[in-house]
């Protein structure tokens, strides 16, 4: 009889154990890519742009503030084709969100060390879960060279957006953000927003089975543009913005997700801008520093 019993306990907890809720993710917390020349991509990320550094075994970070940062790593051979190597997410609940995965029989790729966890979305892209922390995550200091101290999203190119839908969107909650085409009648980019925050991954699609490696190259960060415009021309375009109403959702019906305004703050390290027009607006907008400069990782 207490066998009985037993294993009906057993059978009543284990759906409860699958369906327990997923820990919060609450933004990107770090990209890393591959580098062909160390030295070079030293010079653009430590002078171009700004940022200070610190070594992790063959790994070179650059903080971008005290919860995100970039990575930087030695080119394997043979090369990939793409030059990014990973994502990071933060959660403020690493050691949960790695039992929510592999309750949801994800196969973990390195197991929790140091409050970090990895494993491979659906298209083998490698995600790293990152415990957020109160600290500063990743030595030095972000100097006040630095041309950003934000970074609002990263992303990849993507051939089954309904697998990586699955993986995103239903297990990990993701929320629709926006997408938007090279044209009209095309969709060619579309955003997802972390559950728990703001910053958001982006699709890039219809690229083909095998992208060039100028398209999968072009995978990089993107880091709101401190000093790439002066403060005259953000003034002109936030009033533009606002003339046309832009700070509003728009009407046309390739819009989806909420607007972000553009607005000034106190920490002039950030600028917000609106990301319903598409790639254009947004790289005007931000200026964004990834493209301002053509970084060396090639």
């Amino acid at each position: 009889m207490k066998t009985l019993f037993f294993c009906t306990l057993l059978a009543a907890c284990a759906p409860l154990a699958v369906a327990q809720k997923r820990p919060a993710i609450t933004g990107v917390a770090f990209v890393r890519f591959y580098t062909a020349d160390a030295t070079a991509s030293d010079e653009f990320y430590a002078k171009t742009l700004g940022y200070s550094s610190s070594k992790a075994g063959d790994i070179t970070r650059y903080p971008v503030n005290d919860l995100q940062w970039i990575e930087v790593a030695p080119l394997p051979s043979p090369a990939p084709v793409s030059r990014q190597a990973a994502v990071g997410f933060m959660t403020r609940d690493a050691r949960s969100l790695e039992r929510y995965l592999k309750a949801h029989h994800i196969a973990i790729v390195d197991e929790l060390h140091d409050g970090r966890f990895s494993v491979l979305d659906p298209e083998g892209n490698l995600i790293v879960f990152v415990q957020q922390v109160k600290q500063a995550a990743v030595p030095p200091p972000v100097p006040a060279t630095a041309v950003s101290r934000r970074m609002i999203h990263a992303g990849f190119v993507v051939q089954d957006q309904a697998k990586e839908n699955a993986f995103y969107r239903e297990l990990l909650g993701f929320r629709p953000y926006w997408h938007g085409g090279r044209d009209d009648t095309s969709t060619d980019y579309v955003a997802q927003q972390v559950p728990d925050g703001s910053d958001w991954l982006e699709y890039m699609l219809n690229n083909g089975p095998h992208p060039c490696a100028q398209t999968a190259r072009l995978q990089r960060p993107h880091l709101p543009r401190r000093r790439a415009y002066g403060r005259r021309h953000r003034r002109a375009r936030a009033q533009r913005l606002h003339r046309h109403q832009l700070h509003r959702q728009p009407p046309w019906p390739r819009w989806q997700g909420p607007a972000q305004p553009l607005r000034s703050r106190p920490d002039p390290h950030r600028v917000h801008g609106v990301h319903s027009l598409g790639q254009d607006l947004l790289l005007r907008v931000h200026c964004i520093a990834s493209h301002c400069h053509r970084d060396p990782l090639t």
